[in-house]
């Protein structure tokens, strides 16, 4: 029996939360995140509270990033599913008041599944737009599309009045 996937997936969360030998330990047991009583004394007790793995494609997940392995946080998901609820995946960054060529980051947009990470900027043009964060950040998003439209870029000029 102990060499079901649910009995593997009961003692990999175990040891990563309470063994500081662990290679995972200082993600998980180091942040603070433990096992309820009942689960690590007893991991026929987890099997009855989690259920069987649907198929091999899923995994434990904490509903919960921050939340201990206890019932009403475990669910068994897929990979795609833990990579939106991660926190060793990609980071939000926060970008407001950034500039990138002619775009000042506003406001992230709300994330969307199977979507990137897009933000609403200003353009010195005063035209407000959606900008992908990698676009942003590689250098390849530099305005509204203003310079595509005008072909050129007249040079800035202060007036005093």
């Amino acid at each position: 029996m102990a060499t079901i996937p649910e009995y593997k997936a009961w003692w990999s969360a175990r040891d990563r939360c309470h063994n500081p030998r662990n290679r995972w330990y200082r993600c998980y047991g180091g942040r603070g995140i433990k096992m309820c009583e009942r689960w690590r004394k007893n991991w026929k007790d987890f099997l009855t509270d989690v259920g069987y793995r649907p198929t091999s494609k899923y995994t434990l997940e904490r509903q919960n990033n921050d939340g201990h392995y206890e019932p009403g946080n475990v669910v068994w998901a897929t990979w795609h599913e833990q990579k939106l609820n991660s926190t060793s995946g990609p980071k939000r960054l926060d970008l407001t008041g950034l500039h990138f060529g002619l775009l000042t980051a506003l406001y992230a947009e709300p994330k969307q599944p199977k979507r990137m990470t897009h933000w609403v900027c200003r353009c010195d043009c005063g035209t407000t737009c959606s900008a992908s964060l990698g676009g942003l950040r590689n250098g390849r998003t530099t305005n509204c599309g203003c310079q595509r439209r005008n072909q050129f870029i007249l040079p800035r000029v202060s007036v005093q009045l």
